[in-house]
């Protein structure tokens, strides 16, 4: 993702047409697609040791409701930009319909992405990351705690110590079933937990 040289903190200048003008909006450039999981791990490590040890951190970002992909990507990218992050940004995107109708239909693109967010799990904790923050946004929130109980539920949750935090901004998930997701994780692991309101 390129940022403008005209970017403003707390702004996501979105192309009006296409193609964008990196000039003046955020763009993708040059995607690359990766064939498999080890390739995908690969290069994961490739960026995870150009930092200093005690640095390798990676932000997984799980996207919310009524959100495209590219608009995912811009806004992690925007998200990188703003915070100062220094670490390997991940995005898991799922297949929202965007289209602010259509909740039902994210709700259950949602439920249906909880093995791939398995999966992509799997290849994070393989990484030689010192540490994994996830931070995930409307619907992405109901999304990372249900993978957070399932991995709890199989045994993998306590073998996952490189999880250092959670952030939940703006969570979309009923009080009652997250008071459940919650209560369902262990105590050391819901210190990790930040819920991020407005």
């Amino acid at each position: 993702v390129s940022v403008p040289p005209t970017h403003v903190t707390g702004e996501l200048e979105r192309p009006k047409r296409l193609p964008p003008d990196p000039q003046t909006e955020f763009a993708v450039v040059d995607p690359l697609i990766y064939t498999s999981d080890a390739a995908f791990l690969s290069q994961l490590n490739a960026e995870l040791v150009r930092r200093p040890r005690g640095q390798r951190e990676i932000l997984l970002f799980v996207h919310g409701y009524n959100t495209t992909t590219s608009d995912a990507i811009l806004r992690l990218g925007q998200f990188v930009e703003d915070t100062g992050f220094t670490g390997v940004p991940v995005l898991f995107t799922w297949a929202s319909a965007a289209k602010t109708p259509r909740y039902v239909y994210d709700l259950n693109s949602a439920l249906v992405a909880r093995s791939h967010l398995k999966e992509v799990a799997d290849i994070l904790m393989k990484t030689r990351a010192d540490r994994v923050s996830i931070l995930a946004h409307s619907m992405g929130t109901f999304l990372t705690m249900e993978g957070l109980v399932d991995a709890q539920l199989s045994g993998r949750l306590g073998k996952r110590n490189k999880i250092d935090t959670v952030m939940l901004a703006s969570p979309d998930i009923d009080i009652d079933l997250f008071r459940t997701q919650v209560a369902i994780l262990p105590e050391a692991f819901r210190e990790k937990i930040y819920v991020l309101v407005s």
